[in-house]
């Protein structure tokens, strides 16, 4: 807990005028701003089968992680923000509403939604996903969701640990979401999709130790 506290301070107080702009920006379109949605859209429409497949991939992943698992975490742990507990964090909501918190000293039953981090676990997800779809021609994605977790810390919003958790739950998930989603590919497709299953009996995803006879017990 120390070290978690030690880290955030040390992050979260480096700053400068340029990051007081980027990451409010990085943060809001981490939260899936109407950019992505309209970039996400020009993807299924021009991207053909692997564009598809990612958009739809990505968007059953991120809402379902983000409502069923991170949401329900978050109600259950109740963890408070750092600018809600501690003193002295820099919080910066954008770049001319800045501020150093100031919490009071008896905290009572104060609630949160501190951790784990959604935005963290949100473009985990989107980028389990793409590289799962593209290989490693889309590795660069990883260079984004460090960005956008550091972009909530530097804000003041997110502890260390809250990072870390939103990635590695996000992690768990996702695979198993993309484990299931081949085996209900080969199992049902053929079924629900005869056209589109000749031409990809199996889905062009890029996993670990896969195979096409994967099988769940049903």
């Amino acid at each position: 807990m120390q070290l978690d506290i030690f880290l955030f301070y040390s992050l979260n107080g480096y700053h400068s005028p340029f990051l007081d702009w980027l990451m409010p920006f990085i943060s809001d379109l981490g939260n899936f701003s109407l950019s992505l949605w309209i970039l996400g859209l020009l993807l299924f429409i021009f991207g053909k089968f692997r564009g598809r497949l990612f958009v739809v991939l990505a968007l059953i992943s991120v809402i379902v992680g983000d409502r069923l698992i991170i949401d329900t975490i978050k109600q259950l742990v109740h963890r408070p923000r750092p600018f809600q507990v501690l003193p002295h964090v820099r919080v910066v909501e954008k770049q001319d509403k800045i501020y150093y918190s100031n919490p009071p000293l008896t905290k009572g039953s104060l609630k949160g939604r501190s951790f784990p981090s959604g935005h963290a676990a949100n473009n985990t997800a989107a980028a389990v996903m793409l590289t799962a779809v593209y290989g490693l021609s889309a590795l660069w994605i990883w260079l984004w969701v460090l960005l956008v977790s550091y972009s909530r810390i530097y804000m003041g919003v997110h502890y260390p640990s809250d990072i870390l958790a939103g990635w590695l739950i996000s992690l768990v998930y996702s695979y198993a979401f993309l484990y299931f989603i081949c085996w209900f590919w080969e199992k049902y497709g053929p079924k629900l999709f005869p056209r589109l299953h000749r031409s990809y009996p199996t889905l062009p995803l890029h996993l670990p130790r896969i195979n096409k006879n994967l099988k769940l017990s049903s």
